[in-house]
């Protein structure tokens, strides 16, 4: 069962969700989701954000669910951009095992 913990505050300008997430209690469960509803500019305007917790899922990820990212990486490789030990496919893979597999669908 997802359960979620809900922070409503005035807004403190840069570090507000931060400084939510180092509040945070101790939860059974990982974190599956954020909803940041903060404004981007004015301070003293309330920040919204909802972190939603829930079991461990029951899928793990597979190369299918993070294909999109997969790609992407390996365009970077192969223009000699990035580091190939953060974005080689084994790391990737490695770094999928501990995201929720609609994360990976959509980023």
């Amino acid at each position: 069962h997802d359960f979620m913990i809900t922070f409503i505050e005035p807004n403190q300008g840069s570090g507000t969700l931060l400084n939510m997430l180092n509040r945070l209690p101790p939860a059974d469960g990982r974190l599956r989701r954020v909803a940041v509803y903060s404004p981007d500019a004015d301070e003293g305007e309330l920040a919204i954000n909802i972190f939603t917790f829930g079991s461990e899922h029951d899928v793990i990820p597979g190369p299918e669910d993070g294909a999109g990212i997969l790609a992407y990486a390996e365009e970077l490789l192969k223009a000699g951009e990035g580091d190939e030990k953060l974005l080689s496919r084994e790391a990737l893979l490695d770094y999928f095992k501990l995201c929720e597999p609609q994360y990976l669908q959509t980023s």
